[in-house]
C-alpha cells in the first residue's frame, strides 16, 4: 500500500495506517470501528490526497459510525 499523501506542509509521504488509527481512536472511535473507516479511507482515496481531505473523511465516516451505532442500539 503505497498511497502518497500530502500534508499541509506540502511534504509528499506514504499514509501512515497506524497514524490514522491512533487519531480515530483519539477522535472516539474504537479499533473496530477505526479499522473499518481507514478501510473506506483507502478505498476512497488516490494519490496525493491531501490530509485535509483524510481529515474530512474521517470525520465523516466517525459521524456516520455513530448515527448507526445509535440506531442499531434502538432496535
Amino acid at each position: 500500500m503505497n498511497i502518497k499523501i500530502e500534508k499541509a506542509s506540502g511534504v509528499i509521504e506514504d499514509i501512515n495506517p497506524a497514524k490514522l488509527r491512533a487519531s480515530l481512536i483519539r477522535a472516539g472511535a474504537d479499533r473496530e470501528q477505526a479499522e473499518d473507516i481507514i478501510e473506506r479511507i483507502l478505498f476512497e482515496i488516490g494519490q496525493y490526497t491531501s490530509t485535509k481531505k483524510i481529515y474530512k473523511l474521517a470525520q465523516k465516516s466517525i459521524s456516520d459510525n455513530s448515527t448507526m451505532h445509535q440506531v442499531s442500539g434502538i432496535l
